[in-house]
């Protein structure tokens, strides 16, 4: 089958066609943009067998889904469609229709035009007020009244003849409402640990949903997500004060208002999640964003390093929730879920690109994103709100953090620009200060201890954010350690779990194994950090016209040091110190602005040989049999191993003529000739780098020397450092 069908009957009469080469982002824009007579507010969810593909990866496509995929099925909400509202008022007996989004202030535009010569003059001679509650300018139609039949009173200012009362009739949704049953306590927060005390904030949150829930403030549904999320208002109904989200309506759990299908084997709509543990993670969150001082102390009101919302567990009563087999207010129809303080905002981060983000507002959430695993990061949960000029960002929604595994990982600001800055000196030091068992004891304290694999997932994604910005990585590298490439790639991390698995014994501990995971971790970030894997050392535009090209000689350097780490030999010891050889990498990293550049640093920069400055002795691997035939590639290799012995003979008579502290350093390169010849990358000749004099019949000697398998460069001035000259044979 060469296309797949997009099932969107009955918003289309006929499916789309689409290629199983078209990437996610590119159905989706498709959808968006498709004349079919409706218009959605916001890009929707594509459901295939039931599981979202919210991915914006532009490498990801249709044929990533398997190659028998039909259909792939267009969540989209009522309330995401353009619906208009139909009014009629009740003296003057006009009916117009109305967009169910805009705000108060444009209705009241709206009947002045519609009711002119009545003595209406101008939209401030009167007011709106919906259930004896004024209802603010800015305030959206569709909060008011869109889950029912309403009346809005129009209260004029100046004396008029006719006031007219507004019968707002919503033609899609038809529901009928009870008046709710009396309740002594409608909504209260669960405390497990009373010596916890929860802070200021959170009480007055509680309070002031409390009171408008026995003022008979209605919670409001949100069209927005998968799961049943209802905003709860203040005791004046003018605003929002908590967002409420009960663990039965979770998504794919029992009483899932949205139509979800019930999860058959408890896993949630991501992968590593369990259905009813969302909002338990929801609490989590705000738990583990740490302020800059700490973890809070009892009572404490400051904001965390993300600024994750102040969220507790609580239990609510309203008939206003999902009730599928009715409600009668009985202590059966009691809800337990999170609250969530509600958080003033402009609206989410999809709303507008992220050109204009502050760097430090991104590193926040990537900081944490990073740290729990998050495994539903997207535009559309992160709000952003203005504090004067500056804009700040509000993480939300993190009912998928702390999987308990890393195959969903998704992180939508690896494609912003400024995941790719390194982090600030204090974002670091914030960094450093995580305690994954510290986190687990006070999330166990506060009532939840996470299982087994869930506490293996924040110690190791907790190691990996320290590990990684301790070596400089910025949040763009290091997430792609934790993310997916493609639906069918597994990520860096998860091929890392894998060999810690198989290297398992019976019998072994889980700090055993973090150990494990910790040595094959530092493994793969030391190869990033020296290969080049970084957008400092490779520029996009760079990497895009040369794909395969590393920084030739700092692959020696990983090699080298792998090598060594094995080796029990004391006397080779001081080559596994990574410390000794980091600030010549970070020489490399903050000099290198393109592929050239980076390249001639590595050569000039990153292989000094002593404190003097004074040897320089530059391993250089190019790539082998590429291009030669297998015989070809023989007689390289064995020219190339004869001429290795030459110099390792050399060098070992050189050992003994320096002094202790560069010993270590000759050994270094010494041994790099094991190594060099099942290691090979792109060729040496892709950069200007003059060939020393002293080696010129060497490179002779080799076949080719633009394709040779290995080359070992020695700059001098030798004879300067020690007082004896070169050898008469040491060139070959």
């Amino acid at each position: 089958m060469s296309v797949a069908d997009v099932a969107l009957t009955p918003v289309l009469k006929n499916p789309m066609r689409i290629m199983k080469s078209d990437c996610i982002g590119t159905v989706k824009h498709r959808i968006q943009t498709c004349k079919s007579g409706v218009v959605v507010k916001k890009q929707k969810q594509l459901l295939f067998n039931g599981r979202s593909t919210n991915n914006t990866s532009t490498s990801l496509v249709i044929k990533d889904y398997g190659h028998d995929i039909n259909v792939l099925h267009l969540i989209l909400r009522v309330s995401d469609l353009h619906v208009m509202i139909s009014f009629e008022t009740a003296v003057i007996g006009k009916e117009f229709e109305f967009d169910r989004f805009r705000n108060v202030r444009d209705l009241k535009k709206l009947v002045l035009q519609k009711t002119t010569g009545v003595g209406f003059n101008d939209v401030e001679d009167y007011n709106i007020l919906c259930d004896g509650v004024k209802l603010d300018d800015h305030r959206l139609i569709d909060d008011v009244c869109h889950n029912c039949d309403g009346v809005i009173h129009l209260i004029v200012r100046k004396s008029i003849d006719n006031v007219s009362v507004l019968d707002v009739r919503n033609c899609e949704l038809e529901r009928n409402f009870k008046k709710p049953p009396d309740i002594d306590s409608p909504l209260h927060a669960i405390i497990v640990n009373p010596s916890l005390k929860l802070s200021s904030a959170v009480w007055s949150m509680m309070d002031s949903a409390f009171q408008g829930l026995r003022k008979g403030k209605k919670p409001i549904r949100s069209c927005e997500g998968t799961g049943g999320t209802y905003f709860l208002q203040h005791p004046s109904g003018n605003r929002y004060v908590a967002i409420f989200k009960p663990i039965d309506e979770e998504p794919m759990a029992v009483n899932n208002p949205q139509g979800l299908p019930v999860s058959l084997n408890g896993e949630g709509l991501k992968r590593g999640t369990k259905v009813g543990e969302g909002a338990y993670r929801e609490v989590a969150a705000y738990i583990l964003d740490h302020p800059k001082s700490g973890p809070r102390i009892c009572g404490d009101t400051e904001m965390g390093f993300a600024g994750v919302p102040p969220t507790v567990m609580a239990k609510c009563l309203n008939g206003e929730f999902n009730h599928p087999e009715g409600y009668d207010g009985g202590p059966h129809n009691v809800k337990l879920g999170s609250l969530q303080m509600f958080m003033k905002n402009c609206g989410s981060c999809e709303d507008m690109g992220p050109r204009d983000f502050p760097v430090e507002e991104v590193h926040k959430i990537t900081v944490f994103d990073i740290r729990t695993a998050n495994a539903d990061r997207h535009a559309g949960n992160i709000l952003m709100n203005l504090e004067g000029d500056r804009v700040v960002l509000i993480p939300i929604d993190h009912g998928y953090c702390l999987p308990e595994n890393f195959e969903d990982c998704t992180f939508d600001w690896l494609y912003w620009p400024q995941a790719r800055e390194p982090y600030s000196p204090e974002t670091v030091d914030y960094i450093q200060t995580l305690d994954a068992e510290r986190d687990l004891a006070l999330l166990s304290s506060n009532g939840w201890n996470l299982s087994r694999e869930c506490a293996r997932t924040l110690r190791i994604s907790t190691m990996l954010l320290k590990k990684g910005a301790k070596r400089g990585l910025c949040p763009y590298t290091i997430g792609r350690i934790l993310c997916r490439e493609t639906l069918n790639k597994e990520s860096v991390m998860e091929k890392i779990l894998q060999k810690a698995y198989n290297i398992m014994l019976p019998g072994t501990t889980e700090a055993d194994f973090i150990a494990i995971v910790s040595g094959l971790l530092d493994f793969e970030l030391d190869k990033v950090v020296l290969m080049g894997w970084h957008p400092h050392i490779l520029s996009t535009s760079a990497l895009a016209a040369k794909p395969r090209s590393v920084v030739v000689a700092t692959t020696v350097v990983l090699v080298v040091m792998m090598m060594t780490a094995s080796n029990a030999d004391p006397q080779y010891s001081p080559f596994c110190q990574y410390a000794r050889l980091k600030p010549l990498c970070n020489i490399m990293v903050r000099g290198a602005t393109e592929y050239n550049e980076a390249l001639k640093n590595a050569f000039r920069l990153t292989l000094v040989l002593n404190r003097r400055n004074t040897i320089l002795l530059i391993p250089v691997i190019t790539s082998l049999a590429k291009k030669a035939d297998p015989s070809s590639s023989t007689n390289i290799l064995k020219t190339c191993q004869e001429k290795l012995e030459d110099i390792k003979s050399y060098v070992k008579d050189l050992i003994a003529a320096v002094d202790e502290n560069n010993k270590d350093m000759i050994e270094y390169y010494l041994r790099t000739g094991d190594i060099t010849l099942r290691d090979c990358v792109d060729s040496i000749t892709e950069v200007d780098i003059p060939e020393p004099p002293e080696l010129s019949k060497l490179a002779k000697d080799v076949e080719d020397f633009k394709e040779t398998a290995l080359v070992i460069f020695l700059q001098a001035p030798i004879e300067s450092v020690y007082n004896k000259p070169l050898p008469a044979d040491y060139a070959g």
